[in-house]
């Protein structure tokens, strides 16, 4: 159930249902002014007398600004802090990573050494493989022309020949 509550305009304090005055500065029933909400008559009071509330140490406005009762809040609210979860990173279990990180320089150097031989050599044999592959294909070359030389000169005699017998009909 929700209670509707209105704050005092001098106190800033909650007034609950039932409690506190209201105060129209106009008599007419037809006005523009707004309505104040006072707590008691002793807020109203003050608020006609054109007292600060910033002065007067009971209202909320004295104790924001004076830093009142902020220290209850603070301890109450305890802020979570993240906890550390370590984890693998892309397909790299923790048990390599931590392997890597107590690796020697001179492990390492010798790693990359390796590394880099197997890379060369990886090379090699794709530069081999691409060089056998032109071969082949200019060896495939070379046997096609020589097939359409071949064709083209049976072409050529075919069309000789059959240049020298006449048309008979």
């Amino acid at each position: 159930m929700v209670i509707k509550t209105d704050t005092c305009a001098f106190s800033g304090l909650k007034i609950f249902p039932g409690h506190g005055m209201r105060y129209v500065p106009c008599v007419t029933v037809q006005t523009t002014k707004p309505v104040f909400y006072f707590v008691s008559s002793k807020a109203r009071y003050l608020f006609h007398k054109k007292r600060n509330p910033r002065v007067i140490s009971w209202t909320v406005l004295y104790r924001k600004q004076h830093k009142k009762g902020t220290e209850e809040q603070s301890k109450r609210s305890r802020k979570r802090r993240a906890k550390k979860v370590e984890r693998g990173i892309a397909g790299v279990s923790l048990e390599a990573i931590r392997a890597q990180k107590n690796q020697s320089v001179a492990q390492r150097n010798q790693i990359r050494a390796a590394t880099k031989t197997a890379e060369k050599e990886q090379r090699k044999k794709v530069a081999a493989k691409k060089s056998d592959e032109k071969v082949r294909q200019d060896q495939f070359k070379k046997s096609a022309e020589l097939k359409s030389k071949k064709t083209s000169a049976i072409k050529v005699q075919k069309a000789s020949v059959a240049k020298k017998t006449p048309n008979r009909r």
